[in-house]
């Protein structure tokens, strides 16, 4: 009862830290807690969606899926958090990152802001499968094209390609060596006679 107490304090800090002890002593309060907080100003809404990801539970998904679409200054969070939550639903909405189409909502969101594709890419090495294998081989294939690059990324990127590149292979890579796959890199042939 204190601790519901004290995260309805006017205090945002007070908020914020309650949430974090909250989740200490009882995670599934401080869910409930967390739940109520996510729609609250920006820190407090962070510290209300990470105890979401720690929880790991695929049900806060859709919750988490609508704020990335109301609110441009949690998505970053949103989307390390879906990362960590993980499955098949989570992998889906952090590969629309890769699909570069100003047409739905939430690929419009990736491609007006490609500081999300990063963030997303990075947060398949925890939610990433097989499928996503394929899809960033398939994104990288096309994306080392820099007449493919030209048309799949926006314009007004201030993602450097080599960035990008570099991001998305290492994930693949991540991924590969936790599903058993071989690297799609070829092994760099050993100077002097080495074996």
């Amino acid at each position: 009862e204190r601790i519901l107490k004290l995260a309805s304090d006017p205090d945002p800090r007070v908020r914020r830290e309650t949430l974090t002890i909250g989740m200490r002593i009882n995670p599934e309060a401080s869910k409930l807690i967390a739940l109520k907080h996510i729609s609250d100003e920006t820190d407090v809404a962070k510290t209300a969606i990470g105890i979401l990801g720690a929880l790991k539970n695929e049900e806060d998904l859709d919750l988490l899926f609508y704020h990335f679409q109301k609110r441009a200054d949690l998505r970053e969070t949103i989307i390390q958090t879906i990362g960590a939550i993980g499955g098949a639903k989570a992998e889906s909405f952090l590969l629309a990152a890769l699909k570069f189409s100003p047409y739905k909502s939430v690929e419009r969101i990736f491609y007006d802001s490609p500081k999300l594709i990063v963030f997303a890419i990075k947060a398949l090495k925890q939610a990433g499968s097989e499928t996503a294998i394929k899809v960033l081989e398939t994104f990288l294939s096309k994306y080392k094209n820099p007449i493919k690059r030209a048309l799949l990324m926006p314009v007004k990127s201030a993602i450097k390609s080599d960035e990008l590149i570099i991001i998305a292979q290492e994930t693949l890579n991540s991924l590969k060596a936790r599903y058993g796959s071989k690297s799609s890199e070829q092994p760099k042939e050993q100077v002097g006679g080495g074996k």
